[in-house]
């Protein structure tokens, strides 16, 4: 278990957002995303993969990205698109050495992972995001995490701590995730994971990347950029019973969110909005079920808003967290849904927990 708390002072300054860009099923940018979601559009659709039973598997893929793409290419196209104009805005305006960037992964592209196939493009799309950073001018300090639906917590830790210590004038962290792969669409359907009309505790593929860029308050200030959240806590655990083919009390889940409602209680504060991954798989139903009431006890209130990514842009893996920032500064802007903070967790398919917490800017609506 590992959390991190940036207040008052406490290691260095709390980092803070100033800068967002999300891709996925439903829209091209964060504001798109935000708006089609408060509107209720979801991004589910047929895709042109055919499951066993001869269905087409229900998705919510980036339709305008062609069809015939997958793999390491499929998310270097969703890698560029979001990075978008940034990399050419920072030629200058950092020092070298002084941009730090995480790229979160999905868990197949992990190391320990004995595959031919996602190790070559593990170092692809590693190379992809040092040429697209090449406008900066210098080559940043880079960090592949690949660990899931959790692991953007470890991210933001790391691109966090090193912000708030002064070790990095701005961080970087980049989602991104597809299940738009020909390999992975198999294996899942081999273990009956997949939503497909009959099989209704399957869950719904999505894909898509997000972007969060943090600083300082005072780097904001001096670059003119916006301070869009504070990035006051992020926690990340493991869960020891992880597998969906056996038993999961959510204990893995609940000690890495009680480590920062725990701070949360002690200032005698309250979470207005949660928002998390949670899919129509039943262990993952399950889990939630057993960690909730022990992570909210003590911080929920009659108006606080319980919101879950997938039901609108599908299971996102490892960029669930990065577009639920996107997703919580775009509400903290614009006042909907009104809230003060906002708690995000994700459970990854392996061990990784993750869970953060982003207040409003101004630390009141």
């Amino acid at each position: 278990m590992s959390v991190m708390t940036w207040r008052d002072g406490e290691r260095g300054a709390p980092p803070v957002v100033c800068g967002v860009q999300a891709l996925n099923g439903l829209g091209f940018n964060s504001h798109q995303t935000w708006a089609l979601r408060r509107a209720d559009f979801r991004a589910l659709a047929e895709s042109p993969f055919v499951l066993p039973s001869g269905k087409r598997l229900t998705m919510a893929h980036i339709r305008v990205l062609p069809e015939q793409e997958y793999g390491a290419h499929r998310l270097s196209l969703i890698l560029r698109q979001v990075l978008g104009a940034w990399p050419d805005w920072l030629r200058g305006r950092l020092p070298r050495g002084r941009l730090a960037v995480a790229l979160a992964l999905p868990e197949r592209y992990s190391k320990q992972v004995e595959h031919r196939r996602f190790a070559r493009e593990r170092e692809q799309l590693r190379q992809t995001l040092l040429t697209a950073l090449e406008p900066v001018g210098h080559e940043p300090r880079l960090d592949v995490h690949a660990y899931g639906h959790g692991g953007p917590a470890y991210s933001f830790q790391w691109a966090g701590d090193l912000v708030a210590t002064g070790e990095a004038d701005a961080a970087m962290i980049l989602g991104l995730d597809s299940y738009y792969d020909p390999d992975v669409v198999d294996l899942l359907a081999d273990q009956r994971r997949l939503y497909d009309g009959d099989r209704v505790d399957g869950f719904i593929p999505g894909e898509g990347g997000a972007m969060v860029v943090l600083g300082t308050r005072r780097l904001a200030s001096e670059a003119g950029l916006p301070v869009l959240a504070q990035l006051s806590s992020a926690s990340v655990g493991s869960e020891v019973r992880n597998s969906y083919t056996g038993p999961n009390l959510g204990e893995g889940l609940a000690d890495t969110v009680c480590a920062v409602t725990e701070d949360i209680a002690a200032r005698k504060d309250s979470v207005d909005w949660w928002l998390g991954d949670v899919s129509s798989e039943s262990y993952r139903i399950k889990e939630f079920q057993l960690a909730f009431p022990r992570f909210s006890a003590g911080v929920s209130h009659g108006a606080s808003l319980m919101e879950f990514i997938p039901s609108h842009l599908g299971d996102m893996g490892a960029a669930t967290l990065p577009t639920a920032v996107a997703l919580v500064t775009e509400a903290f802007s614009r006042g909907d849904p009104l809230a003060r903070n906002c708690l995000a967790w994700a459970s990854s398919d392996g061990s990784t927990r993750g869970a953060i917490l982003l207040e409003h800017p101004h630390g009141s609506t």
